[in-house]
């Protein structure tokens, strides 16, 4: 979902751009932040749940979460109001930007393992929106879900 985002945008805008507290680039700014939160959860979750997780995967997950909960860590130094003696020390909206994405990047494969990947009855479509006040030649993505499959 974060790649797709982040192909529909310009990303050193999305990275480095000046934006005003009430435009789309914050509020998705403010998004990507809130998803790190909540894949850290996730993963916590996963973590203390009792599955059938091999080891190998199990010791990847618990490295993602380390790698999340440090990404956390350095949003709140971004996020707080605190002076920092070095500016060099406050970390930038790009730093977030690169540190979040690469984490998810990194717990892809290993969450798409633990999750055992798309059931069979879940597809992914991408389809050319037009009319309204959509862009032209718009993609978006999406997950149609069979009804007629068990247990849907």
């Amino acid at each position: 979902m974060i790649n797709a985002f982040l192909r529909s945008v310009d990303l050193e805008a999305f990275r480095t751009g000046k934006v005003d507290e009430d435009s789309s680039v914050a509020s998705a700014r403010a998004a990507l932040i809130t998803y790190a939160d909540v894949a850290h959860r996730w993963l916590t979750a996963a973590l203390e749940a009792d599955t059938e997780l091999s080891e190998e995967l199990r010791a990847e997950l618990a490295q993602c979460l380390e790698y999340f909960g440090k990404n956390l860590d350095i949003i709140a130094l971004y996020e707080s109001e605190s002076e920092i003696d070095d500016e060099l020390k406050k970390p930038r909206w790009a730093d977030i930007c690169d540190i979040v994405v690469y984490a998810f990047n990194i717990a892809y494969a290993p969450l798409d393992r633990a999750a055992g990947g798309i059931q069979p009855h879940l597809r992914i479509f991408e389809a050319q929106i037009t009319g309204g006040d959509i862009p032209e030649g718009t993609s978006r993505k999406a997950i149609l879900v069979d009804d007629e499959a068990p247990g849907v």
